[in-house]
């Protein structure tokens, strides 16, 4: 085993210093995020009533874009609807929700 150094020890000392130092508000700003992403998703869980080609409902719980009932209300009333956003914004899976709640066939 290597006999360790004034430096080395000096590095050492310093490195566990500043690793107790920032730990605890890099804890905090992590929880702060995941909190904030929680509340996020929960907000982005609907349950939607969906009704099945025999006539039956059945109600599902998804997660959902926030425009999903305001989407669901014009389409269903036909009135015609365009969603602009990047790309993983939510448009196509949106629109599957919507035709699958409104029994609409969907492709992409």
């Amino acid at each position: 085993m290597k006999k360790k150094t004034d430096k080395d020890i000096i590095e050492e000392t310093l490195e566990n210093k500043i690793i107790e130092s920032i730990m605890p508000e890099i804890k905090e700003r992590v929880l702060k995020e995941v909190d904030d992403l929680t509340k996020t998703v929960r907000k982005s869980i609907k349950t939607i009533e969906v009704i099945q080609a025999d006539g039956t409902k059945k109600e599902e719980t998804s997660i959902v874009h926030e425009k999903f009932e305001e989407i669901l209300t014009l389409v269903n009333n036909n009135i015609p609807v365009m969603l602009t956003g990047g790309a993983g914004s939510g448009k196509s899976s949106t629109c599957e929700k919507v035709a699958k709640a409104l029994r609409f066939r969907f492709l992409f």
